[in-house]
């Protein structure tokens, strides 16, 4: 297999799931990067990667692999790679960690390649490989996603900007709550109401969202399929929200499997001050960061 260049790097926006009412559809990339640096060498190797992913399951080798094998027509193909870590999204917090590695390794081998592959390739690549579209879409193309698996059994993608009429903010704690456990809980059912009434919320928000209009995101924000059960796995999040919402917020939801939580306020309305001090005594150890929205998604370069 013919290599085009032997060292590149792709750099990666968080992405948060779900935004409310859109579960597994909607996604929202923010400036907050992880950056891999690929390099082909003889042998395997991790830089900058914490030891209990320095092996071949590392997410984003495999990513990259997947490509290779792919473009090779081989299965049994590898390339080994030398893949450095400049990562500052945190991992297991529901800000698409793991989707930013499974793009930033298809990028990162497609541009090795010589690009073989269009974006609409890579990004149903990235959702075999995650099994489901909502970070992987806003990772790769940033901006307001909205992505679905389509009765063909492949994926669509829409990525829309966000009006600059909002602010932004994340309350991490500093736990971890896996994908698993958070969907393990889901309701095995939901009632055509609650189903109905999230499809008009996931609408309002969209919309809101693209005009920059707050009536319509505090409308769209509410969730009946699965916030009463994860936040169960969040501690004071009822607190933290009621908090939230009487500090400006007109937003306040479970990102993606959590615990993360996302709110939004009218641009100059949410006062970040007086929320982390009555923060402090509920979670004292969360970390507020504001952040904004990610319009261009994953980057990739020629080193």
């Amino acid at each position: 297999m013919k290599r085009q260049h032997q060292r590149v790097s792709v750099t990666v926006p968080a992405s948060s799931a779900n935004i409310g009412p859109g579960f597994d559809a909607l996604g929202l990339a923010f400036q907050l990067y992880n950056r891999f640096t690929l390099e082909t060498t003889d042998t395997l190797s991790f830089i900058g990667c914490a030891d209990q992913y320095q092996n071949k399951d590392n997410t984003v080798y495999q990513a990259a692999q997947f490509l290779f094998k792919r473009h090779a027509n081989d299965p049994a193909f590898e390339q080994p790679l030398t893949i450095t870590f400049d990562t500052a999204i945190p991992t297991g917090r529901g800000l698409g960690s793991s989707a930013s590695c499974i793009v930033g390794g298809l990028a990162g081998a497609n541009l090795m390649l010589g690009s073989p592959y269009s974006k609409t390739e890579l990004f149903q690549m990235a959702c075999t490989l995650e099994g489901h579209p909502d970070n992987v879409a806003a990772a790769l193309y940033g901006g307001l996603t909205i992505a679905v698996r389509t009765e063909k059994e492949d994926y669509f993608c829409k990525s829309i900007p966000v009006a600059n009429a909002f602010d932004f903010f994340l309350v991490i704690p500093d736990y971890e709550i896996s994908t698993k456990t958070a969907r393990e809980i889901l309701p095995k059912s939901v009632s055509m109401d609650q189903a109905s009434t999230n499809v008009a919320n996931s609408l309002l928000l969209t919309l809101g969202l693209m005009e920059g209009d707050a009536i319509l995101v505090e409308l769209g924000s509410i969730d009946h399929l699965y916030e009463k059960q994860r936040k169960t796995l969040i501690p004071s999040f009822d607190e933290i929200k009621d908090l939230a919402m009487r500090s400006g917020a007109i937003h306040c939801s479970i990102s993606g499997s959590g615990p993360t939580i996302l709110l939004m306020a009218p641009t100059g309305q949410f006062h970040p001050d007086s929320f982390q001090d009555t923060l402090r005594l509920l979670t004292p150890s969360s970390l507020v960061l504001e952040v904004l929205p990610d319009d261009t998604g994953a980057i990739s370069q020629i080193l």
